[in-house]
C-alpha cells in the first residue's frame, strides 16, 4: 500500500510540474496568431517582434525574415510528432543526428551536436527554438541520451544516480520481504 501512495503521489506532482517540451507546446499554439499578425501588417507590434526574433537564427524581427523562416516554422511546430519528426530527418541530413540499431534489434536516435548555439545557427533557427525543440524530442522520449552541456550532463548523471539509489532502496525492502 506505501508503494501505492508513493506512485499515486508521483503522478499528481507529475501533472503540475512542466515536461521537457512546455516551451515548444507554447510556443507552437502561437504560431497561427503570428502568422495572422503578419497577414494583417501587424508586423510593427512586440508580440510579432517577439515571437519572429525567437525563430530567426540571427534573432532579426522583422516581416521579410519572418516571411523567409514561415516555412521552416510549420514544418516543425506541428501539434503532432511530424514536426519533431521532420526536425530528426533534418537533423540527420546536416549530420547532428543518425537512427542507430541497437544490439537488441530497437532502434534509438544518436546525436552529436556540438555546441548547440553552433549547431542552431547551421539549422537556421534561433537558439531558444532549437533547445525548445530539442525538449520536445525528449517528451516523445528521442532524446533520451541528449546533453548539450555540462550542466545539463550534471544534472541528468545525479537524476540517474537518485533513481539508482532508490532502486537499490526498492530491491533491499523487497529481498527484506522475503522475495528473490
Amino acid at each position: 500500500m506505501i508503494n501505492q501512495l508513493s506512485d499515486y503521489n508521483a503522478a499528481q506532482r507529475a501533472k503540475s510540474t512542466a515536461n521537457a517540451g512546455s516551451h515548444y507546446v507554447q510556443m507552437q499554439s502561437d504560431v497561427e496568431a503570428t502568422q495572422k499578425m503578419w497577414k494583417n501588417g501587424l508586423v510593427g507590434t512586440d508580440d510579432f517582434k517577439t515571437m519572429a526574433a525567437y525563430y530567426n537564427a540571427y534573432g532579426f524581427a522583422g516581416a521579410d525574415t519572418f516571411e523567409k523562416d514561415y516555412k521552416k516554422i510549420t514544418r516543425y511546430m506541428t501539434e503532432d510528432i511530424s514536426g519533431v519528426t521532420n526536425f530528426l530527418t533534418d537533423l540527420e541530413k546536416k549530420g547532428y543526428a543518425s537512427l542507430v540499431t541497437l544490439s537488441d534489434g530497437t532502434k534509438e536516435w544518436k546525436f552529436d551536436l556540438g555546441d548547440a548555439k553552433t549547431t542552431a545557427l547551421d539549422m537556421g533557427m534561433g537558439i531558444e527554438w532549437f533547445m525548445d525543440m530539442l525538449g520536445r524530442l525528449e517528451d516523445y522520449d528521442f532524446a533520451n541520451s541528449l546533453v548539450t552541456s555540462f550542466e545539463q550532463g550534471t544534472m541528468k548523471v545525479e537524476g540517474l544516480s537518485h533513481e539508482l539509489a532508490a532502486a537499490k532502496i526498492e530491491l533491499a525492502e523487497l529481498q527484506a520481504a522475503g522475495a528473490d
